[in-house]
């Protein structure tokens, strides 16, 4: 097989392996883990302390209805809890996509380890160890998950792989950014419609 340009490997008719590729599986599964715990933190920290935020808009809207509140203050406080909202949006946004991202670069890096290792090719089992008519999923064509080697021999790189993933609507980072960006905007409406009510 001829080297690519500026390629990660290097064809080697020895056999010889210079790098301890079931390190760096280890390497890759633990921070693949770690950052994939990061992202479900900021997913939730901001989905928490953005509907706290808006519970906090409607209770000074609807104490200062009551006249138990200044309406200057009121105002301040929700235009104050307005801008807060948005800026907690983009945080919780910018935090997840960044941890997101990270894991994807993680569990690249499996797969290449794991194309390395040669598990995405036929393995030759010993009859005597393994009864093959038991094989489990016998019509797979390799022992790694296809669909893991396919997406990532669709990048050419790195950051093409991450990007494409981050694009698609199937996955938890879409469904968070867009609850993040709604809540967000929920909060500037209730916000501006809290004021408008207030001084009506």
């Amino acid at each position: 097989m001829k080297k690519m340009s500026n390629s990660w490997f290097e064809p080697d008719a020895t056999g010889k392996v210079n790098v301890d590729l079931k390190e760096v599986i280890r390497y890759a599964q633990a921070h693949y883990g770690r950052h994939t715990d990061w992202y479900l933190r900021h997913r939730d920290g901001g989905i928490k302390c953005l509907v706290v935020l808006l519970t906090a808009e409607l209770a000074i809207a609807g104490v200062c209805i009551d006249g138990k509140l200044d309406k200057g203050l009121a105002t301040m406080a929700l235009i104050f809890a307005s801008v807060l909202s948005v800026a907690l949006t983009c945080l919780s946004v910018l935090s997840c996509s960044q941890a997101y991202r990270a894991a994807l670069e993680h569990a690249l890096l499996v797969s290449k380890a794991a194309w390395a290792m040669g598990w995405c090719t036929v393995v030759q089992v010993p009859t005597g160890i393994s009864d093959t008519s038991k094989c489990p999923a016998p019509n797979d064509e390799t022992l790694y998950v296809s669909r893991y080697i396919e997406d990532a021999r669709n990048a050419s790189d790195t950051k093409d792989f991450t990007t494409k993933h981050m694009r698609k609507w199937k996955n938890t980072y879409f469904a968070a950014k867009w609850t993040l960006i709604l809540l967000g905007a929920a909060g500037c409406l209730v916000a501006v419609g809290s004021v408008w009510a207030i001084w009506m």
